[in-house]
C-alpha cells in the first residue's frame, strides 16, 4: 500500500520523492508513484488498483518518465530515477548513514534509446516473402 512519509511516498522498502531535475522538468507526484509501484514489481493493472486510476493513466505516466528520463524502457528509467535521487532505497539509506559512506553511482553503461521504427521479421513472414518472389 501507498504511503505518505515526510518527504514523499513509500511502498515496500522504497520511497519516491518528486523532485526537479538538472533540465527543469519535474518528476511529479502520480509520476513518483507509477515508479514506486513498478520498482517494487507491481504490473501496471496491480498499479493502477494501488493508485486508484485506470492502466491507460499509469502507462501514461510511464511514457512521461520516459520522455523526462530520455530512456526507452523501465528498468533503465528506474536505474536512472534511482540516481537522481527520486528513488531511494530505505536500507541502503541506512547503510549509508550508519557507516559514513557517501558518493555511491553506478558505473553502468546506460543502453541508448531503442529506435521505434525498426521492426524484425519472423521467419513466417520471410517464408512468405520468398513465396511471393
Amino acid at each position: 500500500m501507498l504511503i505518505k512519509t515526510k518527504n514523499g511516498f513509500g511502498l515496500g522498502s522504497y520511497e519516491g520523492i518528486p523532485t526537479r531535475l538538472k533540465s527543469g522538468r519535474k518528476i511529479t507526484v502520480t509520476e513518483t508513484r507509477a515508479a514506486l509501484c513498478r520498482i517494487n514489481g507491481l504490473s501496471q493493472i496491480e498499479a493502477a488498483t494501488e493508485m486508484h486510476c485506470s492502466k491507460s493513466n499509469v502507462n501514461q505516466m510511464w511514457q512521461s518518465i520516459f520522455f523526462k528520463t530520455n530512456t526507452s524502457d523501465a528498468l533503465t528509467a528506474v536505474v536512472k530515477l534511482l540516481e537522481l535521487g527520486v528513488l531511494k532505497h530505505f536500507i541502503l539509506c541506512l547503510i549509508i548513514f550508519s557507516t559514513g559512506i557517501s558518493g555511491i553511482s553506478s558505473t553502468d553503461v546506460m543502453r541508448p534509446p531503442r529506435p521505434s521504427s525498426v521492426r524484425t521479421r519472423t521467419r513466417r513472414q520471410e517464408g512468405d516473402l520468398r513465396a511471393a518472389a
